[in-house]
């Protein structure tokens, strides 16, 4: 794990190296960082992995965050939400089109996005809110611009 205001965020983790760009989140010495397990078959047993990263700026809740989460292909045997969550997420359409967006009520922004080829069994959801009450919409998409431009995501096998 790298981490700096200049060098930005860089992880390795077992099957995965996530870059992000300096400048997406006021990171500081209590910036916290979670890795969050998956499940994967791999000769004939089921092996631990990591799946994705979440980024808060602070510890406290209404931080901002960064998180990147791999979103395999569900089976045909996956409810019905699993299967609409991975057509939206395929198509990068409705809330996964990279759009910045306001919630008014709690006074953030946020942007969804999705890495990957949707032709193969494995995408990743990339999830930005900013809680900052002193941005402007402007700032809002030049991070999100910096955060379609700069991520870094290397699946490892």
């Amino acid at each position: 794990l790298r981490f700096g205001m200049e060098a930005g965020v860089s992880l390795s983790l077992a099957g995965m190296d996530v870059n992000l760009p300096a400048a997406l989140l006021p990171l500081a010495d209590e910036s916290l960082l979670a890795v969050f397990p998956g499940y994967r078959a791999e000769n004939n047993q089921l092996v631990v992995r990591p799946a994705g990263i979440t980024l808060w700026a602070t510890p406290e809740g209404k931080s901002s965050w960064i998180g990147v989460w791999a979103q395999p292909r569900p089976g045909d045997a996956a409810g019905s939400e699993l299967q609409k969550h991975w057509r939206s997420l395929s198509a990068s359409d409705g809330e996964f089109d990279g759009r910045a967006q306001r919630d008014a009520q709690q006074g953030s922004f946020w942007t969804k996005a999705v890495i990957g080829d949707p032709a193969q069994d494995l995408l990743f959801e990339v999830n930005m809110t900013l809680n900052e009450k002193s941005l402007q919409p402007r700032q809002v998409n030049e991070r999100r611009d910096q955060l379609h431009a700069g991520l870094q995501l290397q699946e490892r096998p």
